[in-house]
């Protein structure tokens, strides 16, 4: 049963972003195709310019497993942090945060929600603001 809100249509420009982002990602495994380059092909393969609906896909295709292993670190090193250092509330939000965006992201392009980036933010910077309270 298909969805009246979203039709067939967009499940196969999505399966189809999937697709292409795999051929880019064969052409230059190591190091990717460079950033910018899917959505500015996308023109010619879908009729209008679209993003990889999937962050995972999306590094891969455009950074390679260079940066695929670059992001992870990152990714790795930060819940890590977030793991070892988590007895205030804002290191549990960051936690969940990280849980969630990370699943959200294998279905959706996050890197392009601001709401990642401010949440992401915010609960970083959390602890520096409680100190610099207590210190006054």
């Amino acid at each position: 049963m298909q969805s009246a809100i979203s039709g067939d249509y967009s499940d196969n420009e999505r399966l189809a972003t999937f697709t292409h982002a795999l051929d880019l990602w064969q052409q230059s495994p190591i190091l990717g195709a460079g950033l910018g380059v899917f959505i500015a092909q996308s023109a010619a393969w879908l009729g209008h310019p679209q993003v990889i609906h999937s962050t995972p896909l999306w590094i891969l295709a455009e950074f390679g497993l260079f940066g695929v292993a670059v992001f992870g670190w990152i990714f790795f090193t930060l819940a890590r942090h977030v793991w070892l250092s988590r007895s205030s509330p804002a290191r549990h939000g960051l936690l969940l945060l990280l849980v969630v965006f990370a699943i959200f992201s294998l279905a959706h392009e996050i890197f392009y929600q601001r709401i990642f980036w401010l949440a992401l933010g915010a609960l970083l910077a959390q602890p520096f603001i409680t100190k610099t309270a207590h210190v006054r």
